[in-house]
């Protein structure tokens, strides 16, 4: 899956909620029932994710409700449809919530997800008693089976566009990912640098695991990716749930900062060096001591250029000739 297919994803998304909207107008059509919605549910709560244009106001789109004594939970719980023609003759809906907010006759039905977990409910109602609400059973069904497979693509979509975008030895992202969300990234920074006077737009690191090679060559591959491994696992215990940890590639990895000062980002470095040092990687026989070459320089432009990354690596390649096991950096880089 290449890059330009990830970035493909929102517009499928805004595909299927145009065809689910299509289906509810075309729901409320056929049914005459003013209502028609398609939710999310969990066992805490029940969002709106779309509705008929003209739906009463008892159901918006995004709007959130506890679940307790809705319909909706009753059929989430029992994963089957639930038909009601009219809630104020029915003893276990009389006094109910929706009763009171004027939803009177209701039809709802389970949407599952490609799991086969309960994905949510689509729903049409009136606020009027509807006799026979089960009669539209069967073309609820084919809307339901409509949306499952919409459900079932997207995340299908979803799962190739994480693979493509991670590394999946390490979990971290790889370069495409990096890419992806780079501008993202960069919008974060300088939105909160420009709060923050005298802080770098984007800080970053480009980190080397010394005598990675040696590793490969005398414990032998298998132990070589347990490396890999352990140092990314230290790397994102070590950083901010903001900041992106990349697998740039073989033993190389990148790390992206937005908003921080020079002065941090060259305590930051120092700290993983050190962190790598006290945490050797657990062997059976006995663990096995590793080092790592970082280079680091803030960026405060809009965009990461070719030549900056160039920079960033070669004052990692510094740090490798000074000696291995250092940090070296700049404060900007060009």
């Amino acid at each position: 899956m290449q890059l330009q297919d990830v970035k493909i994803l929102p517009v499928l998304e805004s595909h299927a909620q145009k065809q689910w909207q299509h289906l509810l107008e075309m729901l409320s059509q056929v049914t005459g029932m003013p209502g028609a919605y398609l939710s999310r549910c969990s066992s805490q709560q029940m969002q709106i994710l779309s509705t008929n244009h003209g739906c009463p106001p008892a159901t918006q789109a995004g709007e959130q409700f506890p679940i307790l004594d809705l319909y909706c939970e009753q059929v989430m719980s029992s994963g089957e449809h639930l038909a009601v023609d009219d809630a104020w003759r029915d003893p276990k809906w009389a006094h109910g919530r929706e009763t009171r907010a004027g939803i009177i006759s209701y039809l709802g039905l389970p949407v599952r997800q490609l799991n086969g977990f309960l994905f949510g409910t689509l729903c049409i109602y009136d606020t009027q008693p509807r006799e026979h609400c089960h009669q539209w059973l069967a073309l609820m069904q084919s809307v339901v089976n409509i949306i499952e497979s919409d459900l079932s693509l997207l995340e299908v979509g979803k799962a190739l566009a994480t693979e493509s975008m991670t590394d999946p030895l390490t979990g971290l992202y790889n370069r495409r990912g990096m890419e992806a969300r780079l501008d993202e990234l960069l919008s974060l920074g300088r939105r909160l640098a420009s709060k923050s006077p005298g802080k770098l737009v984007l800080g970053m690191m480009m980190m080397d695991i010394d005598h990675f090679k040696r590793v490969n060559d005398t414990f032998g591959h298998i132990v070589g990716d347990q490396l890999l491994q352990h140092f990314s696992a230290l790397l994102t215990d070590n950083v901010r749930c903001e900041d992106m940890a990349v697998r740039w590639g073989g033993e190389e990895f990148m790390l992206l900062i937005p908003c921080i000062g020079a002065r941090q980002l060259a305590v930051l470095a120092e700290k993983i060096r050190l962190t790598v040092m006290a945490a050797p990687l657990p062997l059976p026989d006995q663990p096995l001591p590793f080092t790592v070459s970082i280079g680091y320089g803030g960026l405060n432009c809009a965009h990461l250029s070719g030549d900056a990354l160039e920079q960033l690596d070669q004052l990692m390649l510094k740090a490798k000739s000074l000696g291995r096991n250092r940090c070296y950096g700049l404060s900007s880089l060009a």
